[in-house]
């Protein structure tokens, strides 16, 4: 059983990763967000030791480096994401989790629903209503072992350390905590909780390596190659350039030299 001193829930679900032996979250900020920057910088300070918080821009991104950290280094990774639309923006990279038989704790801020004025980190402005949903983790439950939202009545260190348990626990997989922004900055004195290793688990990694037949080097996509929309708008844009020479894209990939032949070609053909 772990005791440790802190301020509110956020700085007591910082020390139950610390203490779950989780050492980089791949953050995506918010407003309900930022109590991970505040007790990262705190627990450092005071040489507690602290994740590693690696910013990123976009949560598809943000889950996908996750799951490639667990699958190199064998440990669990931590992912936040800003409310319903940032657990949306996970996208395809929700099913690539699923079915990657990796550990990764998905946390997600949820909007403030106490009335302005009545506890910290009450709502504030009007964007607090537009974030509300019937079922936040509705959105990802098909693709998840456990889920859960942080209560008042939660005890914030033992919730975290029985995620980090179901994400180690075999089979391995993704599981995602909703973190209401008034209940992560509830005032706390002393957070005391079992870590993930009290509760038990037993965490297994093993790599099976099964090489594409249909590439060169036996690479695959990541993902779902139907939500990668970026080259797919820049070979429409390239066609579109090329249709009024009467040069027609016919071959991929579309790179500078196979532009340069088709334009010689068409040249040719039209001499």
């Amino acid at each position: 059983m772990v005791e440790v001193e802190v301020r509110d829930v956020g700085e007591a679900i910082v020390a139950a990763l610390i203490h779950g032996d989780i050492d980089h979250l791949f953050f995506c900020s918010g407003t309900e967000l930022g109590f991970y920057q505040e007790a990262i910088a705190k627990a450092q300070a005071l040489g507690r030791g602290a994740p590693r918080l690696i910013t990123m821009t976009h949560e598809y991104a943000c889950l996908n480096a996750a799951l490639g950290y667990a699958a190199v280094s064998r440990k669990p990774a931590v992912t936040s994401a800003h409310v319903d639309v940032g657990t949306q923006h996970h996208g395809a990279a929700l099913h690539t989790a699923w079915r990657s038989g990796l550990p990764v704790l998905m946390t997600a801020g949820a909007p403030a629903t106490s009335a302005p004025g009545t506890m910290r980190g009450s709502r504030d402005a009007s964007h607090f209503w537009t974030q509300q949903t019937f079922d936040q983790n509705g959105i990802v439950r098909q693709f998840t072992k456990w889920d859960h939202r942080l209560e008042y009545q939660d005890n914030p260190g033992l919730i975290v350390g029985r995620a980090l348990q179901v994400a180690q626990t075999e089979p391995c997989g993704p599981v995602y905590l909703s973190l209401p922004r008034e209940i992560v900055y509830r005032s706390l004195e002393t957070a005391r909780f079992p870590t993930a290793a009290e509760l038990g688990f037993e965490l297994t990694f093993d790599h099976v390596v099964t090489p594409s037949p249909h590439t060169p080097l036996g690479a695959k996509g990541a993902a779902e190659g139907s939500a990668m929309s970026i080259p797919v708008a820049l070979a429409n844009a390239v066609t579109d350039a090329l249709r009024p020479l009467g040069v027609e894209i016919d071959r991929l990939p579309v790179h500078g030299s196979a532009i340069h032949e088709l334009l010689v070609a068409n040249e040719e053909k039209g001499t």
